[in-house]
């Protein structure tokens, strides 16, 4: 089986906290900001959390989608400037 579909040890914050990371440092392109699917597979979580944390911090507008890029909303930006605070705690409610 591949490291990828074994279950990861990484908790949630940390799956949601990595991607975020890795998708605002992506390397800058004029034609292809941000960064691509096979790139979040360097987090290090498997792919069910890494698609479970997709979903949320998109659901959360921390990310989009934009030709078929991965990038950092503004929201995502501001949590990415603040003292790393979880997502979900900062964000709830």
């Amino acid at each position: 089986m591949s490291d990828a579909f074994k279950n990861s040890d990484l908790t949630d914050d940390e799956v949601r906290i990595g991607l975020l990371r890795l998708i605002h440092s992506a390397k800058k392109d004029d034609n292809f900001p941000g960064a691509t699917a096979r790139m979040l597979l360097e987090v290090g979580a498997d792919l069910k959390s890494i698609e479970e944390a997709i979903a949320w911090l998109s659901g959360e507008d921390f990310i989009y989608v934009r030709n078929r890029r991965f990038l950092v909303t503004p929201k995502g930006l501001d949590y990415l400037d603040s003292n790393d605070e979880p997502p979900n705690d900062r964000y709830d409610g």
